[in-house]
């Protein structure tokens, strides 16, 4: 069973109900249970999700540090640069300017490259928590007889009886603590990339400059 075409079932089943005009039955005919789960509570107060914080939070800091480390080294050869331009020539001050643009253009892509990595990490890290209470949750629907179960922060009004929640979190602090946060290296796959793409437009360069191979007299008879 899985959880989350429960909740989408669940929307199905209430429009139905109250556009049809029918009362909904349970499985056992009488009044049907519905269930509600907060999954933002659930990453916000299990233990495994106050892990999953924690660890973004360092790696944002170990983030800002690198980045804040190589803005500074820029502002200082430009503060250099600015100091020195007496001493070179046009051409060698032109060139020098734009190297620096380059390297100031190269932090906002390596910027930009952390942040995806970041919330790429992130994203892992909630499907693998996910997975975790996932069966936790068919559990709980199971055990309470539940004919839908709905993502609570979408319904407008809901009683206390019908929320899964602070259990699934007890169960789930049970089965597991922390979930590791691993930081993909998206910098290192594109570099890769890159090279590949290099090496392949090298090989077909060579091959065009390849003379062609005579053929020998006699084999087109």
């Amino acid at each position: 069973m899985n959880i989350l075409k429960i909740i989408i079932a669940a929307a199905v089943a209430l429009v139905v109900g109250f556009f049809g005009g029918t009362v909904v039955a349970g499985r056992d005919g009488g009044k049907a249970n519905i269930l509600f789960l907060d999954q933002q509570k659930v990453l916000l107060e299990s233990e495994a999700g106050k892990s999953i914080d924690e660890q973004l939070k360092k790696l944002g800091e170990e983030v800002a540090t690198e980045l804040q480390t190589i803005q500074a080294q820029i502002e200082a050869e430009g503060q250099q640069l600015q100091a020195d331009r007496e001493n070179y020539s046009e051409e060698e001050l032109a060139r020098r300017v734009q190297f620096l643009r380059q390297k100031a253009q190269g932090l906002e892509q390596l910027q930009q490259i952390r942040q995806a990595e970041l919330q790429q990490a992130r994203a892992n890290a909630i499907a693998e928590l996910a997975e975790e209470w996932e069966p936790l949750s068919e559990d709980l629907y199971e055990e309470r007889g539940g004919f839908v179960l709905m993502e609570k922060q979408n319904v407008l009004f809901s009683n206390e009886e019908g929320d899964i929640t602070e259990a699934l979190i007890a169960a789930l602090d049970e089965e597991v603590t922390s979930i590791d946060v691993v930081k993909p290296d998206l910098q290192g796959q594109l570099l890769a990339q890159q090279r590949a793409q290099q090496q392949a437009a090298q090989a077909a360069a060579a091959a065009q400059q390849q003379p062609a191979q005579a053929v020998p007299a006699g084999e087109n008879q």
